[in-house]
Parts: structure tokens; sequence; C-alpha cells
């Protein structure tokens, strides 16, 4: 679905409005992997400074006709002080965001003193006595080198000093400090004397800035986008120095609602459900999401047809509701928005009642979909599928394993214990058996908490299939899956606590195709029964018994 931010046809404009959406931090409440907080892009990407991708185009003879980035957003500037037109106005500020993003944020290089011979005798004398002064008043002073701070609230300077800076005529200071209009603590530098000077402030924050300010001056004159992005922009934490104001940006959110923004109608349901501003009220939400979902936002009917079939919200009783809302959500779903086929996919495998009349193929057909939209779940499903032959999906296994592989890369667990099956047995000629393979996706697997996985990289430790054979990490991975409540693995600690075993040998070593270890040279020493050590076991044939691992 497009941005409705697209207010431009600035080529840098709309690449923007079709890329896939980041959160500005980690401290953005509203940035969830769930289906029900996923956000639609509201932000271009970080602007390209060094114009290296107009280099291919213009050729060696057409560099000297670039302008610096600086010069070239002065220029901008200069042209958007002419109108009056917000969508202008509007386009300027995200340009500014975005520029300040991809703008470094490395502190000021240390000032390196003058060595004697390069000063004279004045400066020298002049010096001493400066640093006589300073320390006689250090507990009074503040640091000449202190950064100042961009979100401090306390200074009536900084405002006029990002305005001259920026081109721009200074904002009227604010009868109280709001989360937007904050100003900083300049520090001042002097030398021999002279008039104190602001110390220099950041190129980001003097962007962020400015943008606040174009941005606030747009929402107070009514303008949706302006308020949507300013309250996205609070409530990240962007523009306050990583403190989220979840409040007002609340406020904004709700007032954009009002002049028609579906997005904003959707992020204003999230915070009255989590209660992220505003007191916690399950209605309103669901006010919010039917007026998004109206307007056709990917996010808001896939909550709320979620939110019908499986009685979430206070809807009960409303399942054909929850699958039309599906039905539509599946319609239009992206790559911010992928979880719509897949939710109703599982519908119609299973089918509901006389409303849904089950069609596995069609299932199929919808988790294909989703999977080609980057959702994990809907990948390993079509691998499980694949691989047994169900949903009306022929047993294949070089697709199996292409969505298995598809998942696992996604984070999925089961579909990285999954290709550790493939692997141990293999799929000739697709699929070699490669069992150092196998336990490297085993073992990420048990990293990701599946207890099958755990318990399955216990037994690999244990016989030494694709790693050098450990029993006391075997032993440690059986406990791990045990406290995870599987069985078998709470029955092999019995095993091995119960087994004599030999002191630690030499180290074998182990082909990458079969997992076996070479068993020359291996120097026994003497044994301690019933104490587990990093040793080989003593009972004769152990090895070669149950050779083949079962990790499903």
């Amino acid at each position: 679905m497009a941005s409705s931010l697209s207010l431009s046809s600035d080529p840098a404009t709309q690449l923007a409005s079709s890329s896939k959406n980041h959160s500005y931090g980690s401290q953005n409440p509203h940035h969830h992997h769930s289906h029900s907080h996923s956000r639609t892009p509201s932000m271009p990407p970080p602007a390209p400074f060094d114009q290296g991708h107009l280099l291919a185009t213009l050729g060696p003879e057409g560099q000297h006709a670039l302008v610096a980035h600086e010069k070239t957003l002065d220029l901008y500037r200069a042209n958007v002080k002419k109108t009056q037109d917000p969508s202008i106005q509007f386009v300027f500020a995200q340009y500014l965001i975005s520029s300040a993003l991809a703008t470094p944020t490395d502190p000021p290089a240390p000032h390196k003193p003058m060595t004697a011979g390069q000063r004279s005798h004045d400066q020298l004398r002049a010096m001493k006595k400066s640093e006589s002064t300073m320390s006689s008043n250090s507990n009074s002073s503040t640091s000449s080198h202190s950064v100042p701070s961009l979100f401090a609230t306390d200074d009536t300077t900084m405002p006029t000093i990002v305005a001259n800076v920026n081109g721009l005529p200074a904002p009227a200071r604010p009868t109280s400090p709001t989360p937007s209009t904050v100003s900083t603590n300049t520090h001042t530098t002097s030398s021999g004397g002279g008039p104190a000077t602001p110390a220099p402030v950041n190129s980001r924050e003097l962007l962020l800035r400015e943008a606040a300010t174009v941005l606030r001056k747009l929402a107070d004159r009514g303008y949706p986008d302006a308020q949507y992005l300013l309250a996205d922009a609070l409530s990240s934490g962007l523009l306050t120095n990583g403190r989220p104001q979840l409040r007002e940006s609340f406020g904004l959110f709700v007032s954009a609602t009002k002049h028609g923004h579906a997005e904003a109608a959707y992020r204003a349901a999230l915070c009255y459900e989590e209660g992220w501003g505003t007191a916690s009220d399950v209605r309103k939400a669901v006010q919010f999401l039917r007026a998004a979902a109206a307007k056709n936002h990917p996010g808001a009917m896939l909550k709320l047809g979620v939110a019908c079939y499986y009685g979430q919200l206070g809807l009960t009783n409303n399942q054909k509701e929850g699958v039309k809302w599906l039905s539509r959500a599946a319609e239009v779903a992206n790559e911010i928005f992928p979880q719509a086929p897949y939710e109703l996919g599982g519908i119609y495998e299973t089918g509901f009642l006389d409303i849904v009349i089950p069609d596995p193929s069609y299932a199929a057909q919808l988790y294909v979909r989703s999977a080609e939209l980057g959702y994990a779940p809907a990948a390993a499903r079509l691998g499980h599928a694949y691989e047994m032959g169900v949903l009306g999906c022929p047993q294949d296994a070089s697709l199996s394993v292409h969505y298995y592989t598809v998942a696992a890369l996604a984070g999925d667990a089961s579909s990285m214990l999954a290709l550790c099956a493939w692997y141990m047995v293999g799929a000739p000629p697709v699929l070699a058996v490669n069992t150092v393979e196998a336990f490297e996706w085993a073992h990420k697997a048990a990293e990701a908490g599946l207890p099958k996985a755990m318990y399955a990289v216990g037994h690999l430790y244990e016989k030494g299939i694709g790693t050098q054979r450990d029993l006391l990490e075997a032993n440690l991975w059986y406990v791990r899956a045990a406290d995870s409540g599987d069985e078998r693995a709470k029955a092999r600690i019995k095993a091995l606590n119960e087994r004599p075993v030999n002191a630690v040998e030499s180290t074998p070593t182990v082909n990458a195709t079969t997992g076996r270890k070479n068993k020359k040279d291996r120097a026994s020493s003497g044994s301690s029964p019933n104490k587990l050590k990093r040793a080989e076991s003593t009972v004769p044939g152990d090895f070669d018994k149950d050779k083949d691992c079962i990790v499903m």
C-alpha cells in the first residue's frame, strides 16, 4: 500500500515512500514484531551525502557539475521559503529528517595543544594566567569541551543560533518547554579575554530541530501528514534525545485521524489498546481500527479481522466479519503486513462451520503469497507441506528445503530443525548428506530456544555426529532440554550418569560427510565410573548403535 505521505513528484521522495519502514530507534514502543503492531513506512531513507549514485550517470566529465550536499540543502531551503504550499514544506521536512539520519554523530575532534616552540612569549604568559584563573574557579565553571545537548530545556539562545545557521527566522520561544520545542544548554568558549562564542552544535541536531519547527507549524495549521509524522517522530524519541513523548504523540495521532489520515487512526488504535500516552480503552481502540480499516489500511484490516475471528478486543461471535476483513487484508498485503494471507490460509485449511468450506489447495496458495512477502511461518508451513505432500502439494525435496531455508533465515526455529533433519538424511540428487551442516542448523535452533533442538544437539554431541564427541556438552544440552520439558532428554541424562566413562582421550577427527570420527590412536587412561567427563564411552559398539540422530 502506498504511503499517504508521498506528496511530491520528486524521484527521491517517490523512492522513499515505497521503501520498507525502519523504526527510528529501539526506544519506540510502537514497534513490535507481531502482526497487530506493525507499521507502515513514514520516513524516507537517509539521503546520500556523497552523491556517488550520480557519478556513474554523469561520468568523469560531468563530476564538476555536482554541488555539495550542504549547498544543495541551502538552495532547497531558499526555494521552500518562497512558497506557502504545505505539501512542499512537508516534503522539505521529510528531507531534513532523512538527511539528519544520514548525518554522522561523531564527537568533535579533541583540541590539540600547541608546543612551546609554536607559542610566542606573550601567548605562553597569557595561557598561564588563564590556567591559573581557571584552576581557582574550577568548582563553579563548566567544561568548555562539553557538547551541548539538543534537548535540554533551559536555554534562550539556541533557537536563534539554529535559525541563523539554517537560514530561517528564529522560532518563538514557548511559554513552557514541550518535547519538540525545547532548547539546549549552549556552553561558550573565549580566548584571550575576547567575547564568548557559542560552541558548535552537531549538524544532525540542527537538521532535526529545523524539521521539527517546520512540522510543528504545519501541524498547527491542521496539515494531517505533518501531524502524523511529528507524532511518529515524538513517539520514537527522535526529536527528544531518545525519550518517547507518548502523550503528545497520541494527541497528534488523534488530530490527524480527524482529518482522515488512515495510518494515524491505526496508530491511535494501538495507543488506546496498549495505553501509550492515554488510558487503555479497548472500545475506542476498535473504533479507531474500524476507521482505519474503512480506508483500506492493511494493518487495521488484519488486526480487526483477527480480533473478530478469534474473539479479541471484546469482539465475540464475529467470525463472519473476521473472514471478511482478513480477505480484504490479504488482497492488499505487503512486506510490512504480510500476515493476512497466512491467517486466512489457516482458516481455509481447516474450515469453519458453514462460513468457510475447507479448501487446502486455496490455503496453500495463500501461504505462498504470504511466504513471498517474507512471512516466516507461512514459509515453514509450505516447507512441511512439500515435505509430507499435504495441502495438495506434491512431495518435493527441493521446494521443501527451499521454503524451510527461507523460514530458517528469518529466524524460525522449527524450520532450522527441519533443515537439520534434511541434511542428516539427504535427498539425492537434490541434497547430499552433510552432518556438519545438520549440526549447525540444530545448534541454531537450540540457541533459539526450541526444546526438541536442544535434545537433538545433545544427541549429536553424544554420538559425535557433525561435531567432536563430547559427553559433557551432550549432558549440558540434555539438561537444558529437560528443563524445557523434553522427556527424552531426562532419560538420556539418567543413562549418561549411569554409564562408566574413560578419562579425556585424544581429540577425534570428524568426517565432514558422515560425521564419524576416526578411532585411531585413542589413548585410554584411568576410568572414573558414574562421573561425567569429556570422554568416550567404554560400552562396546555404542558408537555404532543408534547412529542415526532422530531430531524430529
